[in-house]
């Protein structure tokens, strides 16, 4: 009878051991972390998987994802991205991106495009994987490398809270320049990132002028000296802190917002800012960073012959061809690559162009190069094949837009007068001109 009852319990514990055993074998998709995105996920079979990017704020067309994947190691899981159809369309160059630490990231090798669904192969090399449309940087990224910023630049740099965003976290404002010395003499140039939360290359672009501005690099040290860099690299901390994409976001886009009277607490307070700040200081420039859709091109948005002065649409494709000289291999813009447009009302660069008369532009920085660019028809990538963006390469970037705008500037007149400025151009020579087909940042 003890003999029976033993094996008994030895088989059940058997039985216990292998279920728990399948158990941890199984894989398993989740987001609940910061800034992740993927939803309504669905199990095909025990290595694939189908779910969503959300539209969490009601935008009209998801875009931004990202999403962990946890079980044993030495497999293949194969997820699938069942809502781009609006958002790839033909342009299916796009390479999400995967990391098994989430420092290391590297483009997801194997994909297949059937609209308007993209699959996902990943490889798990470890027992967790994590997989997102771009490099992700979060909010909390952010922070840290703020406090790393002053703790190795007290004397040049400073942080501060702009404001608080609605779901209270701190809106960050970094002013660099000699000695904290913000005088009149000084040009004064403001920077705006991530006002679309998922937009994630403005940060990394931001990120990389700044570090090369605090650097002991002899053109550093003499824009410091010349010039004020204020910097907002994180506009809508929410949307980044909740995996929000944040284009055309209901019910208002930051982007949009830039109004006389915005009703976006943090734009209403960048707006103030700037204008109470100009009033003082020689504010020359300001440019709003991008990112052009699920792929295209790096390019920058001018104003039109009919909207500007001959001095200031001259001056603009100046800084096109300094872009073009300064951007590294790695990371490629051409002087061709600007669209003409007035601009929609309420955008940052318009209202900032409109009050103040700077030399202002939206910078597009693409997540990759493609040839198929529904934006930039007239590719240049087609003479010009770009290699995939990295991190790097996108801090790359960001040093070569700041050296630009220290060549731009640093021979400039402090300002057009608002006569000047306003007057249309007549000239009627056709400008090297890449039409805009898609849809306004």
């Amino acid at each position: 009878m003890h003999v029976i009852l033993f094996l008994t319990a030895l088989c059940v514990s058997s039985v216990g051991l292998y279920c728990g055993a399948a158990q941890a074998q199984e894989y398993r998709i989740t987001s609940d972390f910061e800034g992740g995105n993927f939803g309504n996920v669905t199990k095909l079979s025990a290595n694939h998987f189908a779910g969503e990017a959300e539209t969490k704020l009601s935008e009209p067309k998801p875009m931004w994802y990202y999403f962990r994947i946890d079980g044993p190691a030495g497999n293949e899981v194969t997820v699938d991205v069942v809502n781009l159809g609006n958002i790839y369309g033909p342009r299916a160059g796009m390479k999400p991106v995967v990391s098994y630490d989430r420092k290391t990231w590297k483009r997801v090798e194997q994909t297949d495009w059937k609209s308007p669904v993209l699959s996902l192969r990943i490889p798990m090399k470890g027992r967790t994987a994590w997989v997102a449309f771009c490099f992700p940087y979060t909010y909390t990224d952010l922070r840290t490398y703020l406090q790393r910023l002053k703790d190795q630049s007290p004397s040049n740099v400073n942080v501060e809270i702009l404001c608080r965003s609605r779901q209270g976290r701190d809106v960050f404002l970094v002013t660099i320049t000699a000695g904290l010395e913000e005088t009149g003499q000084k040009k004064g140039i403001w920077m705006t990132g991530r006002q679309h939360s998922g937009e994630v290359t403005g940060t990394f672009v931001l990120e990389g002028l700044i570090d090369f501005l605090v650097s002991d690099d002899p053109v550093a040290r003499r824009m410091r000296k010349d010039f004020i860099f204020k910097v907002i690299p994180m506009v809508d901390v929410d949307g980044v802190a909740n995996g929000c994409y944040g284009k055309d976001q209901v019910p208002k886009d930051f982007n949009r917002d830039w109004t006389k009277n915005p009703s976006i607490p943090t734009i209403q307070t960048l707006r103030t800012t700037i204008s109470n700040w100009a009033r003082d200081h020689s504010y020359q420039m300001f440019l709003d960073v991008h990112s052009p859709g699920a792929c295209g091109e790096n390019h920058i948005y001018t104003l039109p012959r009919n909207r500007c002065s001959h001095q200031y649409y001259d001056r603009q494709h100046q800084f096109m061809k300094l872009m073009e000289e300064y951007s590294p291999a790695s990371n490629k813009i051409y002087a061709r690559n600007y669209l003409e447009v007035r601009g929609v009302p309420g955008m940052a660069w318009v209202a900032e162009y409109t009050d103040h008369g700077v030399r202002a532009f939206i910078v597009e920085v693409t997540y990759q190069p493609t040839k198929l660019t529904g934006a930039l028809p007239m590719s240049s990538l087609q003479e010009f094949p770009s290699p995939p963006v990295t991190i790097l390469s996108l801090r790359e970037y960001g040093e070569a837009l700041c050296r630009a705008i220290g060549h731009f500037l640093g021979d400039a007149p402090h300002g057009e007068s608002q006569e000047t400025r306003d007057r249309p151009s007549s000239r009627h020579a056709k400008p090297t001109l890449l039409q805009p087909q898609g849809e306004m940042p």
